[in-house]
């Protein structure tokens, strides 16, 4: 039924109807009347031609008349089709541009004028391939011919506006002709945020990689020298980085030295000179204020901040932008920094700036981890060489000093007077616990065993007793020994 009453509901349709109406009624009507009024056969008939002639009058009429309405109502509609096309253009946010097969401008919207900095009457002198950037015009007659041959492109470009600025846009380029001749619309996009997040976005990608690399590098090195110049390195080759740096404060003269550096140049580093001193004219840049000051030194637009000034020059020539310094630290003092550059400005945003705090938090528990191996070995090494000492006056000694464990009597120590005394090695009383009790001549073995009880329940005990050598030598000895205990009080050694 919907359909039906659409179908009626059609112009064309209607037309038809009401001239079937028209019709219909005409001819059964004016029959009727002319044989009512007129009698005569011939005068009948000539009357009916008349008849017939007005009607095609009145339906010629008619049909004008709707046909007339009908083109009245479309050109209406057309106009206001356009006004709303031209005016949806005009104040639409992207830029809108109209040109012929030639590529001149031949209309353009607010936005264009407004994107571009020109004025319309400019605009209108221009050819699309003239907004093109430096670099972006070569390609601009590919993308100018492709639209002719389908139903539409988009592609990216970069536009330049009056002043010399530039921004990269998305072109939606479509190709259709009026009155036989080709013209071609293109709306035009500003991408400038889009494109500021997709490269956001990759150098987050980048700083992601350098840092877990980063850790990677802390926890299997272990020297400063092995680590600082896989930090510089990675930084540079996986964090998207232009160089980068590490350098340590020498104490005597408050000045930086280089430990290590990667990246475009690093020949600046040769004769650099910072200082931490507040008071030297060394010590305000970004390096020498983040280790005075203890916090991280972010430099978002590197040649025109004053921090940098006396590196501008040589910062233009390595294409760096943008740096940051981050203090690095032994035991809370901050010994260091690792100093970063990157090649476009505003480059460090706060999620950026807490993956390179903690790539500076990571080298600075490396620092301290190097620190305590070495602290560690200086004690080994000592503990070394204190028992070296101890092992040759000992040795010297001509009585037997020796030290078992409490509960076992496995020996722990035994010097080598040992030999002279019992005739035997030190070996051979650390491979059998109890020889010490075998030695013992029969009859004084009670005499031993007594001394022993003693000293787990006294804590000290002495006694003579005989040995028997494996000569067969019987030799009288004085035995004399303390318990030592653990922290909890338990028998740990007799020496």
């Amino acid at each position: 039924m919907q359909h039906f009453l659409k179908f009626l509901g059609h112009p064309g349709i209607r037309i038809a109807l009401a001239y079937a109406l028209f019709a219909s009624l005409w001819i059964q009507f004016s029959d009727a009347g002319l044989r009512t009024m007129v009698s005569d056969p011939d005068d009948l008939s000539y009357w009916q031609s008349v008849k017939g002639e007005a009607f095609i009058l009145l339906t010629t009429a008619l049909m004008f008349f709707l046909a007339s309405r009908w083109h009245r109502q479309q050109a209406q509609e057309k106009v206001m089709l356009t006004e709303r096309y031209v005016y949806l253009s005009k104040h639409a946010n992207d830029i809108i541009l109209l040109a012929d097969d030639q590529g001149h401008i031949i209309e353009a919207n607010d936005r264009a004028c407004e994107a571009y900095g020109y004025t319309l009457e400019e605009l209108l002198k221009k050819t699309s391939r003239d907004l093109r950037a430096p670099g972006h015009k070569e390609s601009w007659h590919k993308d100018f011919e492709y639209p002719a041959n389908s139903n539409g492109t988009i592609f990216e470009t970069v536009q330049q506006c009056s002043d010399g600025r530039t921004f990269p846009a998305e072109v939606s380029s479509r190709t259709f002709k009026v009155d036989g001749r080709i013209y071609r619309q293109a709306i035009i996009r500003d991408i400038s945020d889009r494109k500021m997040a997709e490269a956001r976005l990759q150098r987050m990608t980048h700083l992601y990689a350098a840092l877990s690399e980063c850790n990677h590098a802390i926890v299997s090195t272990q020297s400063e020298e092995e680590l600082f110049p896989l930090i510089c390195r990675i930084a540079v080759s996986n964090g998207n980085l232009k160089m980068a740096w590490i350098g340590l404060v020498e104490p005597d003269t408050q000045r930086l030295s280089v430990a290590a550096a990667y990246g475009d140049g690093t020949e600046y580093l040769d004769d650099i000179q910072i200082s931490i001193d507040a008071k030297s004219p060394l010590g305000h840049g970004p390096t020498g204020t983040a280790i005075r000051e203890k916090t991280p030194f972010w430099c978002q637009d590197f040649q025109n901040d004053p921090a940098t000034a006396p590196w501008h020059e040589r910062g233009q020539r390595h294409g760096w932008k943008a740096s940051a310094a981050l203090p690095i630290y032994r035991h809370d003092e901050a010994v260091g920094a690792l100093t970063l550059y990157a090649g476009e400005a505003n480059s460090f945003d706060s999620a950026e700036r807490n993956l390179l705090i903690e790539m500076a938090l990571g080298i600075s528990h490396a620092l301290e981890r190097f620190e305590a191996t070495r602290q560690r070995q200086r004690l080994q090494q000592q503990i070394a060489e204190t028992k070296l000492n101890m092992e040759t006056i000992l040795s010297s000694v001509d009585q037997v000093i020796w030290s078992v464990d409490a509960k076992t009597h496995q020996v722990l120590y035994l010097n080598s007077a040992v030999e002279n005394v019992f005739g035997r090695t030190a070996e051979e009383f650390l491979r059998e616990p109890m020889l010490w009790l075998d030695v013992v001549h029969g009859e004084d073995r009670p005499i031993a065993t007594e001394m022993d009880r003693r000293l787990h329940t006294e804590g000290y005990a002495e006694a003579e007793f005989r040995i028997v050598r494996p000569d067969g030598k019987i030799r009288w000895i004085f035995d004399r020994a303390h318990l030592s205990r653990d922290v909890q009080g338990s028998p740990r050694r007799l020496d």
